[in-house]
């Protein structure tokens, strides 16, 4: 599935502090990768009381989309087709690993629910077959219902979660190299991230999602 090639997240239950490290890496971390599914940009914020937020947002490429499932068809079309993730929680190190537990997450398409994108690709899907069948129109409801329920089952988000995060369970190798931390990517590679200064705004909304989990869920830059 396309958010597979999205896998820097890493999700562990967190036990006890790793106070030097930590002191390094809080932070803001921003990475921008381009790879075969599309282009991302990847935001992490390591907050040095042990809080963290990760978003993730970009553009898909139309014919991975296409080539990944024969639904890609009914959104090749589109002028953009933008995927966003966002976590948060808490974080910490064990040795050179970065371990972070993510109990917060939202995966959205198109600014939209992921499940509501689904509903919506279904509908689609199910207008265009029947205007090619001719379908009378007293059937076309039954056959979206079964269009749409084939999707959820074959694009169920928890299981998309659950295959984005799944390289890096028990946490990802890191190096710190002044403003730069490199991260293994768990296909091989190394992804470089680099230290940004976060806005007086995005602090702002980071505060209130700490206070009041579940809020601030849209932001991603």
């Amino acid at each position: 599935m396309f958010m597979v090639r999205m896998a820097w997240l890493g999700v562990l239950v967190l036990m006890g502090p790793a106070a030097s490290a930590q002191d390094g890496l809080a932070g803001t971390w921003e990475a921008i990768s381009d790879v075969e599914s599309g282009a991302f940009v990847s935001r992490l914020v390591l907050d040095s009381d042990g809080g963290a937020r990760m978003s993730v947002t970009g553009r898909l490429n139309d014919e991975f989309l296409a080539s990944e499932s024969e639904a890609g068809g009914a959104v090749a079309d589109a002028d953009s087709l933008t995927v966003s993730f966002v976590g948060s929680g808490t974080w910490t190190t064990s040795g050179d690993l970065l371990v972070l537990a993510l109990a917060e997450r939202e995966l959205r398409v198109n600014d939209a629910a992921f499940e509501a994108f689904i509903d919506e690709l279904g509908e689609r899907l199910a207008a265009s077959l029947a205007a090619d069948l001719e379908i009378p129109e007293q059937d076309i409801s039954a056959l979206t219902a079964t269009i749409q329920a084939a999707l959820h089952a074959q694009l169920d988000e928890e299981a998309l979660l659950a295959d984005l995060i799944s390289g890096l369970a028990g946490g990802t190798s890191y190096e710190l190299a002044g403003d730069q931390l490199r991260l293994d990517d768990g296909e091989g590679g190394t992804d470089v991230w680099t230290r940004v200064q976060q806005t007086a705004v995005e602090a702002a909304i980071w505060a209130t999602v700490k206070t009041n989990p579940g809020r601030g869920q849209r932001w991603t830059r």
